[in-house]
């Protein structure tokens, strides 16, 4: 578990520094902006990296960087799938939702 407390990243991996960094961000916003709002958006700007895709766990906060396939290997064993979906419920995180 990570804290979302004043704790000093010295020790940390940068895997750690990166996943603190999210919850941090994610923390202000609930608490000090009073948005109900979830971690990927926090994690996505905290540990990105260009031109790979990032999973993430939310509930146990790990990730991983994954390739889109752009490295020059053609084989599509592992080659990973993004899937687009729309579930049409709306979210008004300004509103508190």
């Amino acid at each position: 578990a990570y804290s979302s407390g004043a704790t000093k990243t010295t020790n940390m991996s940068p895997k750690e520094v990166k996943m603190e960094r999210a919850v941090r961000c994610q923390r202000a916003e609930n608490v000090f902006c009073n948005v109900p709002c979830g971690i990927m958006d926090q994690f996505v700007s905290s540990a990105g990296c260009h031109e790979k895709l990032l999973l993430i766990d939310c509930r146990s906060l790990d990730f991983r960087e994954v390739s889109m396939g752009s490295d020059g290997d053609n084989s599509e064993i592992d080659a990973p799938v993004l899937v687009v979906a729309n579930s049409n419920v709306t979210h008004d995180l300004g509103a508190g939702e």
